[in-house]
């Protein structure tokens, strides 16, 4: 079984904190940066700070700047557990215990201040109280949290964190990796790439991966700093010019810590395996330390306040999220009952006016007649008795031998079909009116008109008649 230490950032929503804190955003020491790039700081004695959790262990990680000049920060932790059960307080500096530092003269990141014993598995509040600190002081620093968490809740806890020791996740090829143990690493601990190569594999879960490490020294772009790969696929050579600080790594004067060498996203939420290749370097070429990796599900929409486990007795089980299934059921509801009011005022409305007679005049020489259409549309259009059906010429153009001389000698239709005329050709219905004038009657639309036929003009139609 693989553990999953769930890794919860300072600006979490779960977090509660009471009295004076601030949120920085630039980093108290340039060279190793905050997680996520935040950390909360506290000179009030009275600020507190919890977070319930659901898992068997917590660790609490934060920052000490230049202890050799500004001093110690003093402050407390303890765990409460959802039955009223507690462990008794862990003082930070108070009982002389304190993390150690390598470089005290300037701050140092990731350290972990406190940590609960092993839990049973159950719903747990952390608590830590700044009673130790005061103004003009060494002010307290909280950067991240881990919890270990079940595996049935793994993919709920947004990030996770997996040290470069954790052998059951991490495989280095033998004597191609040199571990080191230093204090300004993430859990004391990091792998030194070797100067003939060194290739190491990841197994992880979720749609996310990043690689973080150390360096030191004088690099250059002629040769990368390693090949990444995702199960197989294809490699990804980082250069050390495409990381953030490229310009302060190559000064040379002092290690640049927690840097993230690597990144990708979009991956199919399921199980992967990472690759790091690090090419053969010549000599003199500095090496470079892996010293932690972050994957998992998360989104940048994403809180990990689901770490948090349900508020019933230890053992109940995972959280369920209530609001997505409640909220889902409702506006399904809502959905249903706005088709079926719809539908019934549409009938109702069909039903009203289904009988309704409309009342259209229709003028002729005689006075108006009023038609009830009931249902469906009558023609409104009547034409004169004296006027019999206009001519029917097929072609595009016309000729005065094609039409009747007037309207009133027009007994009936007549139909010529010309040379050339074929189908696709408009149909023109004409008269000659008293101006010796050639009209339409009917206003229609006309089709193609063949090149072989003269094009006579033919005018729109009269309407002086329907007034």
């Amino acid at each position: 079984m693989m553990p999953v230490y769930a890794i919860i950032d300072d600006t979490d929503p779960g977090l509660v904190y009471t009295g004076d804190w601030r949120v920085l955003t630039d980093p108290i020491n340039p060279r190793a940066p905050d997680y996520n790039g935040t950390i909360h700081v506290t000179n009030d004695p009275s600020a507190t700070v919890s977070y319930q959790f659901y898992g068997s262990m917590l660790s609490a990680f934060g920052t000490i700047d230049t202890p050799a000049s500004n001093g110690y920060p003093n402050a407390s932790f303890s765990i409460s557990s959802s039955n009223g059960g507690s462990s008794p307080d862990l003082h930070l500096n108070e009982t002389g215990y304190m993390p150690h530092l390598e470089e005290p003269n300037v701050a140092t990141t990731h350290l972990k201040l406190f940590t609960s014993d092993r839990l049973e598995l159950g719903t747990y509040t952390m608590s830590i109280k700044t009673d130790g600190v005061s103004a003009g002081g060494a002010p307290f620093y909280l950067d991240f949290l881990t919890v270990l968490v079940p595996d049935d809740v793994a993919s709920q806890v947004g990030w996770a964190i997996v040290d470069d020791s954790d052998m059951s996740r991490w495989s280095y090829v033998a004597d191609q990796w040199t571990i080191t143990h230093k204090g300004t690493t993430y859990l004391v601990s990091a792998h030194q790439t070797h100067e003939e190569g060194s290739f190491a594999s990841l197994v992880f879960q979720g749609t996310h991966v990043e690689v973080y490490g150390s360096l030191i020294g004088v690099y250059t772009d002629t040769l990368s700093l390693g090949s990444f790969s995702v199960d197989g696929g294809d490699p990804h050579a980082v250069y050390v010019s495409s990381l953030p600080g490229f310009n302060a790594i190559n000064n040379g004067r002092a290690a640049m810590r927690h840097q993230r060498i690597f990144a990708l996203d979009g991956l199919y939420p399921e199980t992967h395996n990472l690759t790091v290749s690090v090419p053969s370097t010549p000599n003199g070429y500095p090496p470079w330390f892996l010293d932690y990796a972050i994957y998992g599900y998360a989104s940048p929409d994403f809180t990990q306040t689901p770490s948090t486990g349900p508020s019933s007795s230890p053992g109940a089980g995972p959280p369920v999220l209530v609001g997505a299934v409640v909220g889902g059921v409702v506006g399904g509801v809502i959905l249903l009952a706005a088709a079926f009011f719809g539908c019934l005022i549409w009938r109702r409305r069909r039903e009203a006016h289904g009988d309704m007679d409309l009342g259209v005049e229709i003028y002729t020489d005689g006075p108006p007649i009023t038609r009830a259409l009931s249902r469906r549309m009558r023609s409104m259009h009547k034409r004169r008795e004296r006027q019999g059906p206009p001519e029917t010429v097929v072609g595009s153009g016309l000729d005065e031998s094609s039409v009747g001389e007037s309207s009133e000698r027009v007994a009936g239709p007549r139909t010529e079909k010309r040379d050339g005329a074929s189908k696709g050709e408009a149909v023109v219905h004409a008269v000659r009116d008293e101006n010796g004038q050639i009209r339409e009657v009917d206003g229609g639309v006309r089709l193609t008109v063949s090149s072989r036929v003269p094009i006579e003009e033919v005018l729109p139609p009269s309407y002086a008649r329907y007034r």
